[in-house]
Formats: structure tokens, C-alpha cells, sequence
């Protein structure tokens, strides 16, 4: 591991942006992000990073930029989570110095490990301000290009762990007032509604009950198994299940099945 800053041209960080390029591919032809910048920051104080636009990776690090980010504290201080730049506030002159190098209109994914923090960057070009939304609207494939990422990279994440770097001191001179970045202590709202019904089209309201049968009949259980789940009897089931094929117009359990799928019952 180095101490240096000034990270030469050869240097792994650096040297790897095609075959980042190749792998964020997914990305830039489903969303036209232009920009991903994979960060890794250890509890030890070492760090990993690689892009595929390594003349702003260069510039971040000789430009000190890491001593006003939000993202470059003691990887103990966040929680997992996602930040849209356009809401940060105190990172302005890091957003417009991206700019420079044709990056705006992202968003941060931000995942705890066991030994640090995973940050990664996606972002695309300044003419470009929809990409945000769409990313935004597609988190749940974003979390799974991370594990996409991180298999097309293994070999790659494997070097650049022999390769990381320190910046002595960088975590206890870190100046951000960002409060919009998921940190530990953050506020999480998680209240607890209580539903009696859910309200679908058409006036279709179904009972709490049979959500919960549904939900584990998406899962492939049968009546009996739902009953000894939910503590009730195997004939209470079937008949919560007639009135799902009821209401939702199925004429049988199959068909029922798949409705229940469209309905994205499992986030209900």
C-alpha cells in the first residue's frame, strides 16, 4: 500500500478504466450513464477506487477534493442507502468540478461490508438531466448491478485490493455538513402503519388476512402450510383464497397466482 496522493498514470485506479468501461456496458446502453466510479473505503484507512473516467479520478485526488466529501468519512459513520447529487447540498464545488470532465446527473448507492464502505458513483453527461429519474426508478436494478459489478470485477477488485492506498489522517480531517447522505446516525423514518385493507382499482379492497395468504401463496405454499403460518384453519385459508379468485376475477388458483404476481403482492 502507498502513501501518496498523486497517483501515476500507470497506477491500477487509473490504468483499469476500459475494462470498467466494458463491464458498467449494462448501464450506459439501458440508461446512457456515461460515468461510474466504484469506491471502496476500509476501516483500516486504505481505499479502493476505479472508474471509468480515470482523468477525473486523478483530478479528484490531486485537487484534495476527499477533504469536503460527504463520502470519504470512517466507513463506521454510514449506513447503507442512496443519495441523488442534485440534492446535495455542500458538494457543489465537487459537482461542478465533475462537470468539467462532462459527469453530472447521478446518483451515489451506498452499501456497508464487513471491513468498510462500497460507494458507486453513476452518473452520465450535463445534456442528460432525465438519467437521474431513471435511475431513481430503478434502484432495485441498480442494487443488482452492484453484485453484477463485483463478479465481472473480481479479478480486477482482487489486484486493486494489493494496490490500495492511504491518505494519512484523511478520516480526522474530513469537513462535510452534507445531511442528506445516509450516515449511521441519521434519521431513518420506519413507522409503523396499521392497514385493515388495501385498496386496489376498481373498488377492490382486500382484508389484511388475505394479503397474508396471498403472500405466502405467491410463495408456493399450500393451504395447509399457510394455515399452520398464519394459525388458522386449513377451510379459513380456502376460503380466504375463493374470495382473492372472487375479487380479482380468477377462475383458478394458477391464474390466481399470477394476478397476485402483477399485483406486486409481496410489497403490500
Amino acid at each position: 500500500m502507498s502513501n501518496i496522493v498523486d497517483i501515476k498514470n500507470s497506477h491500477l485506479f487509473l490504468a483499469s478504466s476500459a475494462d470498467v468501461d466494458a463491464i458498467i456496458h449494462p448501464l450506459k446502453t439501458h440508461f446512457g450513464v456515461t460515468s461510474v466510479v466504484y469506491q471502496r473505503n476500509f476501516n483500516d484507512g486504505s481505499e479502493i477506487r476505479l472508474s471509468n473516467q480515470p482523468a477525473w479520478v486523478k483530478h479528484f485526488y490531486e485537487q484534495g477534493y476527499y477533504r469536503n466529501s460527504g463520502f470519504e468519512k470512517h466507513p463506521q459513520h454510514y449506513q447503507s442507502g442512496f443519495v441523488v447529487w442534485a440534492h446535495l447540498s455542500h458538494h457543489q464545488p465537487i459537482l461542478e468540478a465533475a462537470r468539467r470532465f462532462n459527469i453530472d446527473h447521478g446518483l451515489t448507492l451506498i452499501q456497508k461490508t464487513a471491513n468498510g464502505c462500497e460507494f458507486y458513483f453513476i452518473g452520465t453527461t450535463p445534456d442528460k438531466p432525465h438519467v437521474a429519474n431513471l435511475l431513481l426508478n430503478n434502484i432495485e436494478f441498480l442494487k443488482r448491478f452492484t453484485l453484477y459489478f463485483k463478479e465481472q470485477a473480481s479479478l480486477l477488485l482482487k489486484n486493486a485490493d494489493s494496490n490500495r492506498i492511504i491518505i494519512p489522517k484523511k478520516y480526522e480531517n474530513i469537513y462535510c455538513r452534507e445531511l442528506g447522505i445516509p450516515y449511521k446516525n441519521s434519521p431513518l423514518v420506519k413507522p409503523v402503519l396499521k392497514i385493515k385493507k388495501i385498496y386496489l382499482d376498481n373498488n377492490v379492497t382486500l382484508s389484511s388476512r388475505e394479503i397474508a395468504c396471498a403472500k405466502l401463496l405467491v410463495l408456493g405454499k399450500t393451504a395447509h402450510v399457510i394455515a399452520e403460518q398464519l394459525y388458522i384453519s386449513p377451510r379459513t385459508v380456502e376460503t380466504h383464497l375463493q374470495h382473492l379468485k372472487e375479487k380479482l376475477h380468477c377462475r383458478s388458483k394458477s391464474e390466481l397466482i399470477s394476478k397476485l404476481i402483477e399485483l406486486n403482492v409481496q410489497t403490500l
